[in-house]
């Protein structure tokens, strides 16, 4: 996602884009303007962003994408990419060419750990699983949450991601 890499990299900010394509002619600006959605969302790849609209589409209560957590004296814990913070619940786009090296692969692991060792509940997901069975990945996330009710959810401050920005009609 080409957009959310020259955010990430602060070569441009979403407020800014937002700005240059209101500027333009809405005529094919329809792909960039949901990219720009997307990434003010916190979505930060197109799996992530696939995910997203299917709650979307579905009328599904959102998680918050990509938000900071941390514990209460201020340290880092994690920027899950989808969590349902009433639960405890986080779903994680775990995608082959991102950990494909073993320091990747090893640094995901010691993420993962440490979410669950902090008491959140953590799903895995591959891209191909939300392309090919997003209904089954729906469904899991969704008794999870349903069997995560009730139980005490980790003290963690949570910081969102999202921002609003308002980038026109997206079609």
């Amino acid at each position: 996602m080409l957009v959310a890499e020259v955010i990430q990299r602060s070569l441009t900010t979403v407020e800014d884009l937002a700005d240059e394509l209101a500027r333009g002619s809405i005529r094919g600006s329809a792909f960039p303007r949901r990219a720009i959605e997307e990434v003010a969302a916190g979505i930060r790849s197109v799996p992530e962003g696939d995910l997203r609209q299917e709650y979307i589409d579905r009328g599904l209560e959102q998680p918050l994408w990509n938000p900071e957590l941390r514990f209460p004296n201020g340290r880092f814990l994690c920027c899950p990419d989808a969590y349902f913070k009433e639960v405890g619940v986080v779903a994680e786009v775990d995608s082959v060419e991102y950990h494909s090296s073993p320091d990747d692969w090893q640094a995901t692991m010691r993420r993962h750990s440490a979410m669950t060792s902090a008491g959140l509940i953590v799903l895995h997901f591959s891209p191909s699983r939300i392309r090919d069975d997003i209904d089954g990945v729906l469904h899991e996330i969704s008794e999870t949450v349903r069997r995560a009710k009730g139980r005490t959810v980790p003290d963690l401050m949570v910081i969102p991601s999202d921002r609003p920005v308002n980038v026109g009609k997206v079609q």
